[in-house]
C-alpha cells in the first residue's frame, strides 16, 4: 500500500514540476522606459521591440526586487529574433 502511495506522489509531483517554464510564471508587459525607471514592479517582464545596438557583457543582470525586496541576478530566459 505504501508503495503505491509513493507512486502516485511521485507521478503527481513529476506532472507539477514537468510543465514548461512560460507556463509556470506570468510574463508582465512592460516598456523599456518603464524597467529603466524603476516603474516595473514584478520580476518577470515581456518587452517588444526593435534591438538598435548590440554588444557583450558580463554575465546577468543584477537589480532590486521591489515586489520581494531583495536584490538578484536576472538572465534573460528567451529571445525570439
Amino acid at each position: 500500500m505504501r508503495e503505491r502511495v509513493r507512486a502516485k506522489l511521485a507521478l503527481a509531483t513529476l506532472l507539477l514540476c514537468a510543465g514548461p517554464v512560460s507556463a509556470q510564471r506570468t510574463y508582465w508587459p512592460a516598456t523599456v522606459s518603464q524597467i529603466a525607471h524603476g516603474l516595473f514592479k514584478h520580476t518577470h517582464a515581456q518587452v517588444t521591440g526593435i534591438a538598435d545596438y548590440t554588444a557583450l557583457e558580463a554575465d546577468g543582470i543584477i537589480r532590486p526586487d521591489p515586489e520581494h525586496r531583495w536584490w538578484e541576478i536576472h538572465p534573460a530566459e528567451g529571445f525570439i529574433p
